[in-house]
């Protein structure tokens, strides 16, 4: 056979090189890099060709795949919300992959169109502790780099990601930091004390050179707090901001505003100087010095912020325990007294078990409106009236809102609630539709049960597509999925909608490829 001559063999290269990235591109856009999608935790993937309302209104939809893992769970802790990386060109060709931790210290790497794994690492971690439901010793954070992502018309200095680096960042139970090869899983560089072992850590995140990530309960002799490491300097040194005493709410860890500030909700302990019990504290995130803070009193919040840029306005909404959704604006969180919000609304949930919302939603629906989206827990609150209902809701349910101005200032109008859900996890939106989880998992205030027995009353988790306009459910996985889901919302790209389970199971649900 005759070899093809060198300008010809690297144009045929060039071309395939660049019709994948043409096709990774047009199939699923932004990569989800990080918990909750991207840096200011929207849980929104702006576009996708093959998922929307109109093609979930027809046949197609459906479960494309699943994957059980060889992970050992630890209390309730198993898998770690996937991340993606789109497209790669590995030793074994262009890949596409999804990367998932699991609480035993282990990483995945799973090539998401053939559903294979491409590789797995075991990370050298400590002896398994005993733990508990709060302090579990599991490994329960892995990331990308991720843009900062502001939506400014002229933001700060000093923002963006580098957007070539495709390593993936895992905070093992003992406490170290790896960085890990896309394509081997190897370490690649020597691993970085960054914790104290067994700390519970949640939403690692690196944004240019710096990765951040918050700890809470306690775990492991942890300040409860933020904190972060420079992982292009030489000396490692380890920043933190202290929460004193309260944790960081939610699951997503700290959220970056498009002002380029970082934003942590908190459920107790004092936040600054002040001694009010919960607080959403503005950190600067090249020290974490607190610069700015709101407390509503002694609620606490129950889950990370969602930020975004709103009619001239850099925007935080937090949930808390009061049952009510707070909007901050982040040229003064709280105002002269830090106890004034731009706006809240009238409570929309009732506290039930140790349910809590752990993460919120936001996107721009397609005539340029911005929503926000949160999960609730047992029967809504009679004092808000959603305009469209899905049947009665007992379990709990996802809420959506509109933003409006209302004399200049930010509001939430309450729009509609969808069908009832159990401990419904934190939704994510997809081009107009919202994918909702009704977990399944057995919530209780009961501190005295155990993980097993909470292992044992909770059911198989529901997958929902939702429209985003009215609730109006879609499309439903029905009984696909054999176990329920802890806490941890559906991440998507490239047309497909990944949901994890506690018996160590990754599902992959999507409308088919025609090869």
């Amino acid at each position: 056979m005759r070899r093809l001559g060198r300008p010809i063999a690297l144009s045929i290269v060039l071309a395939v090189a660049a019709d994948r990235a043409a096709h990774a591109q047009g199939r699923g856009g932004p990569n989800w890099t990080t918990t909750s999608s991207d840096a200011q935790r929207t849980s929104w993937v702006k576009t996708d060709p093959r998922i929307s309302r109109e093609s979930l209104q027809k046949p197609g939809f459906q479960l494309l795949w699943k994957t059980k893992l060889e992970n050992q769970p630890r209390q309730l802790e198993s898998l770690t919300q996937p991340i993606l990386l789109s497209n790669i060109i590995s030793y074994k060709g262009f890949k596409a992959l999804a990367f998932i931790g699991g609480s035993s210290d282990n990483v995945y790497s799973i090539d998401y169109d053939l559903n294979k794994i491409f590789w797995k690492r075991h990370l050298n971690a400590l002896p398994p502790a005993g733990g508990t439901i709060a302090c579990p010793g599991a490994m329960t954070t892995i990331t990308r780099a991720t843009p900062l992502g502001q939506a400014a018309p002229a933001p700060p200095a000093g923002g963006g990601g580098r957007g070539q680096n495709s390593n993936v960042y895992a905070v093992s139970s003992g406490g170290l930091l790896h960085t890990l090869n896309p394509q081997t899983g190897d370490d690649l560089t020597p691993p970085v004390k960054f914790l104290p072992p067994n700390a519970k850590a949640v939403g690692s995140i690196l944004i240019d050179t710096i990765l951040y990530v918050a700890t809470r309960d306690g775990c492991g002799s942890a300040a409860n707090g933020v904190f972060a490491i420079d992982i292009a300097s030489d000396v490692k040194a380890v920043t933190e901001w202290e929460s004193k005493g309260g944790n960081v709410a939610g699951t997503a860890g700290p959220t970056f505003g498009t002002d380029g500030n970082i934003y942590v909700a908190t459920d107790g302990g004092a936040p600054s100087s002040s001694t009010d019990g919960s607080a959403v504290v503005g950190l600067d995130r090249q020290t974490l010095g607190p610069k700015d803070w709101f407390s509503p009193g002694k609620s606490a919040f129950t889950a990370s912020p969602s930020a975004f840029y709103y009619k001239g306005r850099h925007l935080i909404v937090a949930a808390n325990a009061d049952g009510r959704l707070y909007v901050l604006d982040a040229a003064s969180l709280g105002g002269p007294d830090h106890r004034t919000p731009a706006s809240k609304t009238a409570p929309y949930s009732i506290a039930t078990g140790d349910f809590t919302p752990g993460a919120l939603a936001t996107a721009e629906h397609a005539d340029g409106s911005r929503w926000v989206f949160a999960a609730a827990g047992g029967p809504l609150h009679a004092e808000t009236t959603f305009g469209m209902t899905n049947g009665a809701v007992t379990n709990g349910a996802v809420v959506a809102y509109r933003i409006a101005d209302q004399n200049g200032t930010p509001t939430l109008q309450p729009v509609w609630v969808s069908r009832d859900m159990i401990s419904p996890a934190p939704p994510t939106i997809v081009n107009g539709v919202v994918f909702a989880i009704s977990s399944g998992e057995y919530r209780s205030g009961d501190r005295q049960m155990t993980a097993a027995q909470r292992v044992q009353r909770s059911k198989p988790a529901v997958l929902y597509a939702l429209d985003a306009a009215t609730g109006q459910e879609l499309w439903s996985s029905g009984a696909a999925i054999s176990s329920f889901v802890r806490g941890v919302g559906p991440s998507a790209g490239d047309g497909q909608v990944y949901v994890v389970t506690y018996d160590g199971t990754i599902y992959a649900f999507g409308i088919p490829i025609e090869h």
